[in-house]
């Protein structure tokens, strides 16, 4: 079929429409509504030159109006499809997103401070050597004058442990035991961290005769200081000569005799004299028996076993 040309008015009204798409398209900002947008989308091929307002010699003229119907009706759908709501997403098609963790903050840790004995305040020179008069005083017997020093020492710095601990021996020197022990009892007071002062004390509790207290002053100084071979020994002989514990005294000497190389000697002879007395009855009642020695010195009376032999004798370690 020979090809017709539209009547004028149709292009007319066909090339008027077109126009309006394309400058709406052109100036997207100044269109009336969200639909005429659309509409000039969908129409954009006709701007770019698609055949629209022409069509090849082997279409019909039914052909025409049968494209405008397809494109009327697609502009519809467009205008539809504007005007729908967005469909939500499906759960297949939106990745699943991983669970976060909360974050938790660790709690802190309380540290534990170990008790520390209060810092005594600072000692001046005059006092230091004063101290150590005192001291060289009593160690060479001078005990009258060491007193009188001590004594002093004590009414100016009264917190100070180690004027109470050697007036303590001074007044075991002196066979003023109660004395000693209420010194020697200010001494751990003040500073109960000294093995040493605890040991002391021992060796003043056993002088009285006061044993169990003196068994529980030598184990302080050993809790304090496992390695302090005077605890050691002084609580070997308690053991030994007044409680009647002889396995006690056996473990005690041998561990100080270890602690002890220059005077192993004559502890291994204790520890002998020990095993010869738990195997003769009579000996072991005469040590259960035997009166506390002066102190300073400790043993069983010579001849106890009717054999002319004696123990060998005890001394404390001050």
């Amino acid at each position: 079929m020979p090809y017709v040309d539209p009547p004028r008015s149709v292009a007319r009204s066909q090339a008027l429409g077109l126009g309006a798409a394309c400058k709406a398209r052109q100036r997207p900002g100044r269109a009336g509504s969200a639909a005429a947008a659309g509409l000039a989308a969908l129409l954009m091929s006709g701007c770019a030159g698609l055949p629209f307002f022409s069509t090849p010699a082997a279409e019909s003229e039914a052909a025409m109006p049968a494209v405008a119907d397809r494109q009327a009706e697609a502009a519809a759908g467009a205008l539809a499809a504007l005007a729908a709501p967005a469909p939500a997403p499906s759960a297949a098609s939106t990745p699943a997103s991983a669970p976060i963790a909360p974050v938790t903050t660790a709690a802190p840790v309380p540290v534990v401070s170990a008790p520390v004995e209060p810092p005594l305040p600072p000692i001046d020179a005059a006092t230091r050597a004063s101290f150590d008069e005192a001291v060289r005083m009593l160690r060479g017997g001078r005990l009258p004058e060491a007193e009188r020093a001590l004594k002093a020492l004590a009414a100016a710095q009264p917190q100070l442990a180690g004027v109470h601990a050697n007036l303590g021996l001074l007044h075991r020197k002196a066979g003023r035991l109660e004395e000693s022990a209420a010194e020697l009892q200010q001494a751990v007071s003040l500073s109960p961290k000294q093995a040493a002062y605890y040991n002391q004390l021992g060796i003043t509790w056993r002088a009285l005769g006061r044993f169990d207290h003196a068994r529980k002053a030598y184990e302080t100084a050993i809790e304090l200081d496992p390695a302090h071979a005077g605890a050691l020994i002084n609580l070997a002989i308690l053991n030994d000569l007044y409680l009647g514990e002889p396995a006690r005294a056996t473990e005690l000497y041998t561990r100080g005799a270890a602690l002890l190389p220059n005077e192993a000697a004559t502890i291994n002879k204790w520890l002998a004299e020990l095993k010869n007395r738990k195997a003769d009855p009579k000996l072991a009642a005469s040590a259960a028996g035997a009166a506390p020695a002066p102190a300073g010195n400790a043993g069983i009376p010579g001849n106890a076993s009717g054999s002319g032999a004696a123990a060998p004798p005890r001394k404390e370690k001050e």
